[in-house]
């Protein structure tokens, strides 16, 4: 049947069809871009719960792991030992999220509501500071000339703020939580499957990719799919649990010197933290405007504060808990956090630097590779010009 095609219709012909279908199909794409996305987005949302069982199965793994390993070892059979591993990780997680939404959603959301509520006395007394600071100190005239009127259009702003912003998006969360739940629930229980099963998908997954590749390029893949997991399960689960580090020696310090709105300030620091370098400044900037406005004299304390805090996580606690490196410069995280913002947003922050980190450690292996194959140094300090080897 090939030969048949092949002799009516000559290779070439064939690529040159081909090469302007695609172009067509390209160009239709672009055209209807929106559509495009539209159905991807259509697409996609059928296996929403497979992706967050996906996600949930990731997480939870690591629990098991550890149950696995430390505490029921000394079960015999593989599967007693899963299930009572699954049994108790479930639990913990469940303990865990129940404790977050009893605990501190309500007080964070009763926080930021209190926040809102007293904003325009808090800017009335924070104008009142400035005016007389200024009165006293001619240079400060300027800046609370221009700070003032900009001050009294936020407060103007506030009433309609809650009515206008949050009470829509509230009003939208509430008609969805429904489906939420649902898929939710779907995700949890294939969770469990993935979870208890995981060998037999491994191997079923490695059966089929043998069964249609070749055996060097699966090895390949095996070996790149176990570098990817061992970078993000390192930098997701050891960024996690120095964030919730942080945020609670944030709440407790912010709590002992009496600090306005210790918990809502709390769960920023925490949170931002995950963000790899821009983190911390991310979330001291809205935690200072809030200190600022509601008591001024303590917003350098709670900058000095933060500054020693981020000192103590580089140096002493973020080492000790992530116990490695990504192996990348400043220039390169900024790099890889800006594009994965510009991608998809907050996500994108959080996984763009273990991304980019797999991507330069495999073009740098290729590199390297090609350097060997050409009887070249892999050094990069060789490549230096004698003017500035001393940088490195």
């Amino acid at each position: 049947m090939r030969e048949r095609f092949e002799k009516y219709i000559p290779k070439e012909y064939f690529a040159i069809a081909l090469l302007i279908f695609g172009g067509i199909l390209f160009y239709f794409l672009l055209s209807h871009l929106e559509q495009v996305f539209s159905w991807i987005g259509w697409f996609l949302g059928i296996f929403k719960p497979f992706f967050w069982a996906i996600i949930i199965a990731y997480f939870i793994n690591f629990i098991v792991g550890f149950f696995e390993r430390r505490v029921f070892f000394k079960v015999k059979k593989a599967k007693h030992r899963r299930i009572f591993a699954m049994i108790c990780a479930y639990i913990l997680a469940l303990i865990i999220i129940v404790l977050v939404i009893a605990i501190i959603v309500p007080q964070t959301i009763s926080s930021f509501f209190a926040l809102i509520d007293n904003t325009p006395t808090y800017i009335n007394n924070f104008v009142t500071f400035v005016s007389g600071y200024a009165a006293t100190h001619s240079w400060a005239m300027n800046i609370s000339d221009w700070m003032t009127p900009r001050l009294m259009e936020i407060q103007d702003t506030i009433p309609t703020f809650v009515t206008d912003k949050v009470l829509p998006y509230t009003v939208d969360f509430t008609t969805a939580a429904a489906g939420w739940i649902i898929n939710l629930l779907i995700a949890i229980i294939a969770s469990v499957y993935m979870i208890f099963s995981k060998e037999r998908f491994f191997a079923q997954i490695k059966k089929a990719l043998y069964a249609h590749l070749s055996v060097e390029r699966v090895d390949r893949m095996i070996e790149l799919s176990g570098l990817t997991n061992e970078t993000f399960s390192n930098f997701i689960s050891g960024k996690c649990i120095d964030s919730l580090i942080i945020g609670i020696l944030s709440f407790i310090c912010l709590s002992f010197f009496n600090f306005p709105y210790a918990l809502l300030i709390s769960v920023i620091i925490g949170i931002t933290n995950i963000i790899p370098f821009f983190g911390p400044i991310i979330g001291a900037v809205p935690s200072i405007i809030i200190i600022a406005i509601v008591d001024p004299g303590k917003a350098l304390w709670f900058l000095l504060f933060i500054l020693i805090l981020q000192q103590v996580d580089g140096n002493i606690i973020g080492p000790k808990i992530l116990g490695y490196s990504i192996g990348l410069s400043a220039i390169w995280i900024i790099f890889a956090i800006v594009v994965g913002n510009e991608l998809i947003g907050f996500i994108g922050m959080v996984i763009g630097v273990p991304v980019f980190a797999i991507c330069y450690m495999l073009f740098k292996e290729w590199s390297e590779r090609k350097l060997k194959e050409k009887g070249l140094s892999t050094k990069t300090e060789d490549y230096a010009g004698d003017k500035n080897k001393l940088r490195f």
